[in-house]
């Protein structure tokens, strides 16, 4: 709506003009008298020529795009406080006939709060609903192919944006859950856009497992064995050292049990970017601190079998043995692609120039776009402030599967007790003992795995709480 005050104004002022005044003719200007006279036009065009350094499709491209673009602005500022249920665009078509380019549930659209950094402040279901987004100087683009040639000319696109904006969009509910209580995604069914989001930080409890009794969690070292000197006829002494590999299908394996561990970690900024996302992933994201795994004798064996039979007199032949360990493995890192749902996000300030709601036929650089915001053929929306994730911690009793990392914790166990300076040393009692009772209960310093990274997947974390939602509407309605 237009303000008021400036439209009163306005007629006052024509109210205010005698009947000699608007009789008057109107009078020829010279140049001076022309260029001391100011005014402002409700509307205003401008345009961009394909060859124009300001055309970021011809950079795109490489000078190789013909296309120039009209943009039909408003000189004034428009405010909006709106809701819609459904929001679907680009349903079928050219991206597919199975879904949409942008399908979004339960969308409001209000005033904001900001800190004087930018920062997403709490609003009241009353404070939103009494206040408006603020577009200035909204517009409507086209992109048009030769637009020097009426013969072959066309509309490849259009947007629709503002020079200034600052409102909140909010899409979705996040007081949906299941039976479980824990949230369901819900929202942005599918996204065909640009979102940027900021750097933050979180925590996950691993889930508890088993560790060594899958086939891809061989343990293997290098053992040197003291046994009775010269009565150790075989697999003893170091020329050279004695070996081991794991048997992790053994019926002597019950595996080590390793409990819940807290891992920090730290998420980098990121572009999210593409077609019909449901999810998104964001790469690199890695862990701060793993709490240590502590190893004890409660915490399960390991059958091993050795490289050379350990023989004593040619009497005592031993080729298997199982091992209980004192140890703790320390410094476990990990590298995180960080996978989540879209409809986890629910709070997208838009504060500034940079949002646009685009429908092009080809792909197109917009004026103004940033690098990586290239709209894809189809329905396209465009956020440039970057979306605050809070701080992402699994709510309690929800823990996170790692476990596929620990194949890899497996060979980086492998390869630290396999340097000679780590192998696994056993004295004559140590070995007389194992030889008798066919296990071996060993303390074995740290296990440091400082300098080795393994690789990890995390998926659908719940994000903080700057992403709740508080409905646009008086009263205890959820959508209005």
């Amino acid at each position: 709506m237009f303000h008021l005050k400036f439209l009163t104004g306005a007629l006052l002022m024509l109210g205010s003009l005698n009947v000699h005044a608007i009789d008057s003719k109107l009078r020829l200007l010279n140049d001076e008298e022309l260029a001391a006279t100011q005014g402002q036009a409700l509307m205003s065009l401008s345009y961009i020529a394909p060859a124009d350094a300001a055309n970021a499709e011809r950079l795109r491209s490489g000078g190789a795009s013909n296309i120039g673009f009209y943009r039909l602005g408003m000189e004034a500022t428009l405010e909006l406080n709106a809701n819609i249920k459904r929001l679907q665009l680009g349903c079928g078509g050219t991206n597919g006939a199975d879904g949409c380019d942008i399908d979004l549930q339960d969308v409001g659209l209000s005033g904001v709060k900001l800190d004087s950094n930018g920062a997403l402040l709490p609003m009241t279901r009353e404070e939103r609903a009494s206040s408006s987004a603020k577009l200035t100087n909204p517009f409507i683009e086209f992109a048009i192919k030769n637009p020097g040639q009426a013969s072959t000319r066309e509309v490849v696109g259009l947007r629709l944006s503002a020079e200034d904006a600052l409102g909140l969009l909010t899409i979705g509910d996040n007081d949906l859950v299941d039976s479980s209580g824990n949230k369901i995604p819900n929202g942005i069914n599918s996204l065909s856009g640009y979102v940027k989001t900021k750097a933050t930080s979180g925590e996950v409890m691993t889930t508890p497992t088993i560790f060594g009794k899958a086939g891809d969690q061989v343990l293997r070292g290098m053992v040197y064995a003291d046994i009775l000197g010269a009565l150790c006829t075989g697999g003893c002494g170091e020329e050279p050292y004695n070996g081991f590999t794991s048997l992790p299908g053994n019926a002597n394996t019950t595996g080590l049990s390793i409990p819940s561990l807290k891992a920090k970690f730290n998420v980098p900024d990121a572009i999210i970017t593409g077609q019909r996302m449901k999810s998104a992933t964001i790469r690199n994201v890695n862990t701060t601190s793993i709490d240590d795994i502590v190893i004890n004798k409660d915490s399960g064996k390991i059958q091993l079998k050795l490289d050379r039979p350990v023989s004593v007199l040619g009497i005592i032949n031993v080729s298997e043995i199982y091992i209980q360990m004192e140890t703790k493995i320390k410094n476990l890192s990990a590298n995180i692609n960080f996978e989540e749902n879209l409809g986890y996000l629910h709070n997208l300030p838009i504060n500034g120039g940079g949002f646009y709601l685009g429908l092009q036929r080809q792909v197109l650089k917009w004026p103004g776009a940033e690098e990586q915001d290239i709209a894809q053929p189809g329905w396209w929306m465009s956020f440039q402030n970057p979306l605050d994730l809070g701080y992402l911690q699994a709510p309690a009793g929800k823990t996170v599967d790692i476990s596929s990392v620990y194949p890899q914790i497996a060979n980086s166990i492998s390869a630290w007790l396999s340097r000679e300076e780590n192998k696994t040393s056993v004295n004559s009692r140590e070995g007389i003992e194992a030889l008798v009772n066919g296990g071996l209960q060993k303390t074995i310093p740290d296990i440091n795995l400082a300098g080795r990274t393994a690789y990890a997947n995390l998926q659908d974390v719940p994000l903080g709480t700057v992403q709740n939602v508080v409905a646009n509407c008086y009263g205890t309605l959820k959508m209005c």
